[in-house]
């Protein structure tokens, strides 16, 4: 729970409105009761839309231009730094450790590394020499996991602010789905908000050296080729190809059946079917399939 208490505990702010919060999030979060911040005016559209915003941090300039009455806003001189400091605190309080579950039928070389809390992995799941596997990482019936594989690290998420740089607790996880096969070398970050888990969906195929960011859901039945890179949030739907060297950008959504095209530069969201490619990405065609 996010209250009056626990921001004065951290921030030392004693604030006259009640708060009342039960989630983190970016203020387009899907999840209910959420504390969040906005520091740009490019986002207020979104926060007076809002159904989900119960509290937010923000600047007194901003602030005067909020019109959501739902929202009980905080006022600050740095949001991100004061939301992320009360982030880091709860995370970490509440971060719960439970033993590692390994089903007697999986296949683990000598030379791997499972973290001794909050791993789960299935039957008849393979992991090779010198696979990386973190806390908060679960691996579904009959998955692959290929050699130097890293799985769980904590994304790349610091925030620059007044007070220095601010590293960012990552409270989610990564889920891999059944008959899933990751390659060589490639990277899964987990999921920086407990509401947003970093997801592999089912039958999904993964070739080398493939970065993937905090939060990335990928739907099942994908190829994600070589080099490929998909930013952090990003959200992909089933059936869809990724070329090698592409790039998507954080945050984007790539539809079912999409092909994303080799090196495109993906930096918009891509409709179900569309192939797309170039630098930026655009459509040129509709995919059969």
């Amino acid at each position: 729970m996010i209250d009056n208490d626990a921001i004065f505990q951290v921030l030392g702010l004693k604030l006259k409105d009640k708060i009342n919060c039960k989630n983190f999030g970016y203020i387009d979060s899907e999840a209910g009761g959420l504390i969040s911040f906005i520091d740009e005016e490019k986002w207020i559209g979104l926060v007076n839309k809002s159904t989900n915003i119960k509290a937010l941090f923000t600047t007194n300039d901003i602030g005067e231009q909020i019109t959501n009455a739902d929202i009980t806003q905080i006022i600050v001189d740095e949001p991100r730094y004061c939301y992320f400091k009360l982030y880091n605190h709860i995370s970490k309080k509440n971060y719960k450790k439970i033993e590692t579950k390994i089903d007697p039928t999986a296949r683990v070389h000598p030379t791997a590394y499972v973290a001794e809390h909050n791993v789960i992995i299935g039957k008849n799941v393979i992991i090779d020499p010198h696979v990386a596997i973190y806390a908060d990482v679960e691996i579904g019936d009959n998955s692959i996991v290929r050699a130097s594989v890293v799985l769980g690290q904590h994304g790349y998420e610091y925030k620059i602010t007044k007070n220095g740089l601010l590293s960012v607790f990552h409270a989610g996880k990564v889920i891999i789905g059944k008959n899933v096969e990751i390659r060589a070398n490639t990277c899964i970050d987990k999921g920086l908000f407990a509401d947003r888990n970093t997801i592999i969906g089912d039958n999904t195929k993964i070739n080398t050296l493939v970065m993937i960011g905090h939060g990335v859901q990928i739907g099942e039945s994908c190829l994600i080729h070589t080099c490929a890179s998909i930013s952090g949030s990003s959200k992909i739907g089933d059936n869809v190809w990724v070329s090698p060297n592409a790039s998507i950008i954080n945050g984007t959504v790539v539809g079912d059946d999409a092909l994303i095209g080799i090196g495109a530069v993906v930096i918009r969201d891509v409709e179900a079917g569309a192939v797309v490619a170039g630098n930026p990405a655009k459509m040129i065609k509709k995919r059969k399939v």
